[in-house]
């Protein structure tokens, strides 16, 4: 364990946490900052940003020791930044309807935070580029823009230009009057999520060891180091489950039905697909021991092609479905053929819709 002292929202913050616990872990599990979110935990989503010295950061990219002796602020800290003006930029994200869920509203909060402490005027385009790194599922980001841009606007921020990628509008974006309690449960980090839900002491964590290749055989899955480490009840590989874990039948079209395998056990098909489980005292400890697995594959070629998956090459991704192709579906509606004859012209094309063109 690593003392660390630093400043949070304004206000000295002592705690004692394992050197490789991360600033989000140790700020939401330790401090009870809710606002930061975990939701890809790689600093893609932006989800648990933070402002370190003035600068947004991914907190599930820093270690909590790296906040030492630093200033730390989360979305429940800036309305103390802006007493006066808070009112007024939380009316403007609730009434353009800047936020649905809210998941990804605490950071969106962080970003504005550090804008207003800019002293230049920001254009709609750098605020663009400015919230390139937070995703949202929800609001297509033009009510979220629409705010910013009205919250700027206010604070004699706004350089009155519009953006290059998105048209200026007369219509404003506008939310239900009397949405239940928003005011406070999501601009201020107050939203509950399944991850906030408190747990018994006693809950053990639980963790996949998974593969960090597309596409492989599985050589061997060595697993003795991960159960020495420190913190950890068992690990299970798949044969160690052999009695338990059964597949799971999954349905793919018109009578295609085949066995899922919850565990890879001869090949993997995809980066992260789960090799093995571990068990543990707290994910921590169970994320150290994740580390010490011993996985030996031989690599084969990942499928990344579409039309070439079709037939089968380089291989099949999943080999309990024997093929790349899930279902074919011909459907015809009307008279085709009189259609194509009586026709002024005719033209020949094949139409693609690619949900996913990487396995």
């Amino acid at each position: 364990m690593v003392k660390l002292s630093f400043l949070l929202n304004g206000e000295p913050f002592e705690a004692e946490a394992p050197p490789s616990m991360s600033l989000a872990d140790l700020l939401r599990s330790i401090a009870g900052m809710r606002s930061i979110h975990l939701g890809c935990e790689q600093g893609v989503c932006g989800a648990c940003t933070v402002l370190v010295d003035g600068g947004s950061a991914r907190s599930c990219l820093m270690l909590g020791a790296q906040a030492q002796g630093r200033s730390v602020t989360t979305a429940e800290g800036v309305p103390a930044q802006h007493p006066e003006f808070w009112p007024a930029i939380e009316a403007a994200l609730v009434e353009r309807n800047a936020f649905q869920c809210g998941f990804c509203t605490p950071a969106m909060v962080v970003c504005l935070e550090e804008l207003l402490a800019g002293d230049k005027p920001v254009s709609l385009d750098a605020v663009l580029r400015h919230l390139s790194g937070q995703l949202c599922r929800c609001t297509g980001y033009t009510p979220v823009l629409d705010a910013f841009g009205e919250i700027l606007g206010r604070a004699g921020l706004s350089s009155g230009e519009t953006s290059s990628r998105t048209p200026a509008r007369q219509v404003r974006s506008h939310a239900t009057k009397d949405r239940i309690d928003d005011r406070g449960r999501f601009t201020r980090g107050g939203g509950r999520y399944v991850a906030d839900l408190a747990l018994a002491d006693d809950v053990l964590a639980v963790g996949f060891v998974r593969s960090a290749v597309a596409r492989a055989r599985i050589l061997s899955v060595d697993l003795d180091s991960t159960r020495r480490a420190e913190g950890v009840m068992a690990a299970f590989a798949p044969e160690d489950l052999e009695s338990t874990l059964r597949p799971l039948p999954v349905r793919y079209g018109p009578g295609r039905l085949y066995d899922w395998q919850l565990l890879a056990r001869s090949s993997v098909s995809y980066v992260g697909e789960p090799l093995a489980v571990v068990v543990g005292t707290n994910r921590a400890a169970v994320e150290e021991a994740i580390d010490l697995a011993d996985i030996e594959y031989e690599p084969l070629s990942p499928v990344v092609d579409v039309e070439k998956a079709r037939e089968g090459s380089p291989g099949v991704v999943r080999p309990e479905a024997g093929t790349n192709v899930l279902f074919s579906l011909k459907r015809e509606q009307g008279d085709v053929d009189g259609a194509l004859v009586g026709g002024a012209s005719l033209e020949a094309r094949s139409f693609a819709d690619i949900i996913k063109n990487s396995i």
